[in-house]
């Protein structure tokens, strides 16, 4: 009878303590894991990143070891100033602080007005067409001002955190530490965004497109 009360004994306290330790160790699982949804997440690099949706993201392409290249269908990839559709849109818009200058550019067989857009070191050339709204009213930029304005509250100085919390709920810090320019590409080939990081802040911002026509500032 003694032999069997100790095996209950026994019996009793390895349980209690098979418990314990499944219990601690659920419990540092959930303390040092974050969450995430992998339904709405990429994979960039081994870790997970969750896009906003209104960043429609696509995919990703990482060319060097310093470049992210995200392509993205969004609105903000096409009009980065906002929506315009003509040369009287942009005095009432985010450029309304450039000064404009148009020039007709004129081809073997058609002729295309384009308007060279320029604040201190910021300059923009813009062509309107009818093209719709998966086709940028941008042929070519460079910003480096800090006053100017981008939609999302993007603009020159801020931190490389706070312009990806603009565009993903969740970035992991492994991978925004690593990169030190970041590309958008346009989901359907129109046009390339390229932001250029130092120590942490951004510095430029340089818009092209895959025209093939050879037109500068």
């Amino acid at each position: 009878m003694k032999a069997v009360n100790t095996l209950l004994l026994i019996f009793m306290l390895c349980s209690i303590l098979a418990c314990r330790d499944q219990t601690s160790g659920k419990s540092e699982t959930q303390k040092g894991a974050i969450k995430i949804d992998t339904t709405k997440a990429v994979k960039i690099d081994g870790y997970w990143a969750v896009p906003k949706p209104s960043f429609d993201f696509n995919t990703w392409i990482k060319n060097t070891k310093d470049t992210l290249r995200l392509v993205t269908c969004s609105k903000y990839v096409y009009s980065p100033f906002g929506e315009l559709k003509s040369k009287n849109a942009i005095t009432k818009s985010l450029l309304n602080k450039f000064l404009i200058k148009d020039s007709v550019i004129k081809y073997e067989n058609y002729a295309s007005a384009y308007h060279f857009l320029t604040h201190k070191t910021s300059k923009l050339i813009l062509y309107f067409d009818k093209d719709g709204p998966t086709h940028s009213y941008i042929f070519k930029g460079l910003i480096n001002n800090a006053d100017v304005d981008l939609e999302n509250g993007i603009k020159i100085g801020m931190d490389k955190a706070d312009f990806l919390n603009h565009f993903f709920n969740s970035f992991p810090k492994e991978i925004m530490d690593k990169y030190n320019f970041i590309k958008f590409d346009s989901c359907i080939q129109d046009i390339i965004h390229s932001y250029t990081f130092k120590q942490g802040k951004l510095v430029s911002v340089d818009f092209i497109t895959d025209s093939y026509l050879d037109i500068n500032f």
